[in-house]
């Protein structure tokens, strides 16, 4: 058995819908895209893309159930909705408006992939 280091540590993952693509957070405000992740051998998973819009470590990580969209929140009190655009070869984000006043620590799509989102926070962060 071999075992593949992606990071130390990881404060949240999620994997797409067919489970081709998996989004970590290395522990930090960046989210770390692989592909080509159906592979067994994780030597061959691929870094696809780095995002980097969040200020604070990400908590909480989703993808659509029905759309190849990533959702992602924050410490900093942000959420994000990405989109990768073939045409650009890149990660789109929308920022979403929370109106919180404590970070977020988890976020989740609804179960029909609507585009509403429902960040969870903890009184106490």
């Amino acid at each position: 058995m071999s075992v593949f280091n992606l990071t130390d540590s990881i404060t949240c993952h999620a994997w797409n819908r067919d489970r081709s693509k998996v989004a970590i957070c290395p522990n930090t405000n960046e989210i770390w895209i692989y592909s080509n992740c159906q592979a067994v051998d994780v030597a061959q998973w691929r870094k696809e893309a780095v995002l980097t819009e969040h200020d604070m470590v990400v908590s909480g990580l989703d993808w659509s159930p029905v759309h190849d969209m990533l959702v992602s929140c924050s410490h900093d009190r942000s959420a994000f909705v990405w989109k990768y655009e073939p045409s650009e070869r890149k990660w789109k984000p929308s920022l979403v408006v929370l109106r919180i006043t404590r970070a977020a620590m988890t976020v989740k799509w609804s179960p029909n992939g609507a585009s509403s989102l429902s960040p969870f926070i903890f009184p106490h962060v």
